[in-house]
């Protein structure tokens, strides 16, 4: 299966090859993905929050399903204090919870999710609910970068095509357990709205992508 990742505007490709076989014996592969994404962090002295929301959707045209083929919205986020970790990993977000304008000017996030805090010696976890109010607001003007990309191995005829749109942003809002504010007094030192598509077409076997 396809792993990739968009985080802070990097995108991260791994391909492995072993065997042989002649490029026409291959199967085709026509495989698209999309990436909507918001990421925040805020920093002081001896605390980080970091918050990551996404939707996802993809496309394989070699299934005879129009697109979208899969969809799929999900929230990384983790806290960290002093004798503290409070982390969610990548909760299911539902379409209400998490929406983008089209132009990337707005990023809007409010949903109650599950997370993991953990403290003490020996250390102990508890399952908590964050309640997250977030809004980011584009700072920026649009920056835009496109790739295109061959790639061959013994196995892998792959032609990439990608592309990644991002706004700087401002965020404002709250993220608390129902009773701490674990954002309140933090500086914020990364907020950004981007958008990411991505098409593999060509020929491989199935680890390929």
């Amino acid at each position: 299966m396809l792993r990739i990742g968009v985080a802070a505007a990097v995108f991260v490709i791994a391909l492995t090859s072993t065997g042989s076989a002649r490029g026409s014996d291959l199967p085709l592969f026509n495989f698209h993905r999309g990436d909507t994404v918001a990421i925040a962090i805020w920093r002081s002295a001896d605390s980080q929050v970091v918050v990551a929301a996404r939707h996802t959707a993809t496309t394989d045209l070699n299934q005879g399903e129009g697109p979208p083929h899969q969809k799929d919205s999900n929230i990384f986020l983790c806290i960290q204090q002093p004798g503290r970790t409070i982390c969610n990993r990548n909760a299911t977000l539902s379409d209400d919870d998490f929406q983008v304008d089209r132009t990337l000017d707005t990023a809007v996030m409010k949903a109650v999710v599950p997370a993991e805090e953990c403290s003490g010696v020996p250390v102990t976890c508890t399952e908590i609910n964050l309640h997250i109010d977030l809004t980011w607001t584009a700072s920026g003007p649009v920056d835009r970068n496109r790739f295109h990309n061959k790639l061959f191995a013994q196995v892998c005829h792959i032609n990439e095509v990608g592309s990644l749109v991002s706004r700087h942003a401002e965020v404002r809002g709250s993220i608390s357990d129902g009773t701490r504010q674990f954002i309140a007094g933090l500086d914020t030192v990364e907020a950004t709205i981007s958008k990411a598509r991505l098409a593999w077409t060509g020929r491989g076997d199935q680890f390929c992508l």
